[in-house]
């Protein structure tokens, strides 16, 4: 966190790159980074989830698997905001639907939890399969998913459209 306190605003581009490779034969490295305003949303979400935490400090039903649950979504968020591969984005994006389904269902404050948790899941999960269209069909066209290489690329009208 004192890293994003060195962040410098002058510089373009991506600052704290690292790099693993994960599937190389499928060119899919995990690659994370952050730019001026994926900072702002790591830097949110580090100082608002403790605040969080103790605003629900009156949960005792259960009390470390909520915390752990919490935790979870924090460490998902950060992976989401920090990527630079649209394919491990939508997979830590879409890994946020399993802590949220479990604090909706077990934690909710009425008797229509569980049907609050099912839409809240169904309606993510099938709004979200139109991104993982999209991003296969990044993959077909230029053969990666990641930030850089599908910056050099040049799409045609049509196939932006389709995307």
């Amino acid at each position: 966190m004192f890293k994003a306190l060195a962040f410098d605003k002058t510089a373009n581009g991506f600052h704290y790159l690292e790099r693993f490779d994960v599937l190389p034969q499928y060119n899919l490295t995990l690659t994370f980074g952050a730019d001026g305003l994926s900072i702002v949303f790591v830097l949110l979400t580090v100082f608002i989830f403790p605040a969080m935490l103790l605003a629900c400090y009156s949960v005792q039903q259960e009390r470390k698997s909520f915390i752990a649950y919490m935790l979870g979504m924090e460490i998902l968020l950060l992976l989401t905001f920090t990527t630079l591969d649209l394919f491990y984005f939508y997979v830590f994006f879409e890994s946020l639907l399993i802590p949220m389904f479990i604090l909706i269902g077990v934690w909710g404050a009425r008797e229509r939890k569980i049907k609050a948790a099912n839409y809240f899941f169904l309606y993510t999960l099938f709004g979200s399969l139109f991104m993982l269209f999209g991003v296969l069909y990044l993959y077909f066209l230029t053969g990666s998913t990641n930030y850089f290489v599908l910056q050099n690329c040049t799409l045609e009208l049509e196939q932006q459209c389709i995307i």
